[in-house]
């Protein structure tokens, strides 16, 4: 019978404690490998969500040249929903209320509208007036938070293109504009009997109308400031790298802007000079029928306290006739001036309104061709040469080696995992 102690010895020496060893750290390992194994895979996880981030690599021309065209079409996407008033669906409108151009731009255009109609005549055609008290602003007013000086100075670029972008209208003039007609009419009249010339109405309405031009101007600069503020808040929402984002915008668009710009405040002059410097004409056959609505009424006001009579009040003739007989030939003339002016100014003022907003504001600045908002586009990225596309898509230096630090650390995350998942 062996002693007892012979039983010990596999279990003594270094042989002994090395196995022992061995099993110990797999038992600990089988129960902790788990849970390293989660930690790895979080790691890894986290690497790829930074680089996702970053987007791709932009180390080449073709990777360049594509990342700055999905840059275009999502440019444009958005500003076609903007243009359209579609908010909803996109979340870069959910807490950008300065990306709502539409919005922006109906209120703009219906402020032009309303100072217009409310002070664009130099004098009074006694005819009910709006409040003194009135700033007469064209554009937001000051609780909409907008500051039309602050933009302007905040983009410095445009104060060659922008006149008169925080002008002020004031309140159309007491005096009557009769008496401007009578001027005209004394200066001018030719030897046309019981009438008077084309010239005189047309000079009439030119020196009615001359604060039409500051208006006119001072809304379309109003209108490229929206734009030219909508486009730099867009781009810095969608372009997060401000090296790449200034390239963009200082070496290629700002040139290309201002001169879209430019286009629109040459055509509202050209609409200006059309619609002040030319002959006042008009097809509209209501013209006629406002004409001689007004002649009735200035003839009933004036018979008015002639009438005899309870409910239908009748004139005798004798008295009609004397009042036709009162007036000499040049007040009667310039009675007739006076009610063509005032139908002729309404006409061509709801007339001008439309021309303006329709074609300055809406083809020039928001949906035309070449309007600024058409500027940023793939045929603009495809016209880009390589020197050009480093410039704007290449990656910062700071970039270049954030990306190549988490391709590293992706890189020993993935090994790491494969040796976990052997050993499990």
């Amino acid at each position: 019978m062996n002693p007892d102690w012979l039983l010990l010895t596999g279990h003594c020496g270094t042989t002994a404690l090395k196995k022992r060893l061995r099993e110990l750290l797999m038992d600990i390992s089988s129960q902790e490998m788990p849970h390293v194994k989660t930690d790895i895979e979080k790691s890894l996880h986290a690497c790829k969500g930074k680089l996702d981030a970053m987007g791709p690599s932009r180390a080449d021309e073709q990777s360049q040249r594509l990342n700055l065209t999905k840059l275009a079409f999502r440019y444009q996407n958005v500003t076609e929903a903007a243009l359209k008033g579609y908010y909803a669906g996109d979340e870069l409108f959910w807490n950008n209320s300065d990306l709502k151009l539409v919005t922006k731009m109906v209120k703009l255009n219906e402020d032009f509208s309303n100072i217009l109609k409310d002070r664009g005549h130099m004098l009074s055609f006694g005819l009910k007036s709006p409040s003194d008290d009135d700033e007469g602003l064209l554009g937001f007013n000051k609780d909409d938070g907008f500051c039309w000086e602050t933009a302007s100075f905040k983009y410095s670029e445009l104060s060659e293109v922008l006149q008169g972008e925080s002008y002020k209208c004031a309140a159309a003039s007491v005096n009557p504009v009769m008496d401007l007609i009578r001027d005209v009419f004394a200066s001018s009249r030719g030897p046309e009997l019981e009438t008077f010339g084309g010239n005189v109405l047309a000079t009439a309405f030119r020196k009615q109308t001359v604060r039409w031009e500051f208006i006119v101007l001072a809304h379309t600069s109003r209108a490229i400031v929206l734009v030219h503020d909508y486009i730099f808040n867009l781009l810095s929402q969608l372009c997060p790298e401000k090296q790449g984002r200034q390239q963009l915008w200082k070496a290629h668009l700002i040139d290309k802007l201002c001169a879209s710009y430019r286009r629109a405040m040459d055509h509202a002059r050209l609409l200006l000079r059309i619609e002040r410097g030319g002959r006042p004409s008009t097809f509209n056959q209501f013209f006629d029928t406002h004409i001689q609505r007004r002649r009735n009424e200035r003839m009933a006001k004036a018979l008015a306290g002639k009438a005899k009579g309870n409910g239908n009040k009748r004139v005798c003739l004798d008295d009609v006739r004397s009042q036709a007989q009162e007036k000499q030939k040049a007040d009667q003339v310039c009675e007739d001036i006076h009610y063509i002016l005032i139908s002729y100014y309404q006409m061509s003022r709801k007339r001008f309104v439309d021309v303006v907003c329709q074609q300055v504001v809406m083809h020039f600045l928001l949906e035309g061709e070449e309007s600024p908002l058409q500027i940023l586009g793939p045929d603009f990225v495809m016209g880009l040469d390589a020197d050009q596309l480093e410039s704007i898509a290449g990656e910062e230096p700071e970039s270049k080696r954030q990306r190549q630090s988490l391709e590293r650390q992706k890189e020993k995350w993935e090994a790491a995992l494969k040796v976990v998942r052997h050993c499990t």
